[in-house]
């Protein structure tokens, strides 16, 4: 999982740009890597990161309390 350890939820999703940059950059294996990483980020955000009762997204990871800053 691409996941920042004790970090805001918010924190791995700000390096999506420079993964994808990176894959478009990219052949091969190193390509597919950073495309799998993306894929886990999406998924940690919509599946894993806790949420409000109206669906806000939290900043804080799954283990804490539900957080909006």
């Amino acid at each position: 999982m691409a996941y920042v350890k004790d970090g805001a939820a918010g924190d791995p999703p700000a390096l999506g740009p420079v993964w994808i940059a990176s894959a478009m950059a990219s052949e091969g294996d190193k390509k597919a890597k950073l495309w799998e990483e993306a894929r886990e980020q999406l998924d940690y955000l919509l599946n894993d990161v806790p949420r409000t009762n109206d669906g806000a997204i939290s900043h804080r990871p799954p283990h804490e309390n539900v957080q909006l800053w």
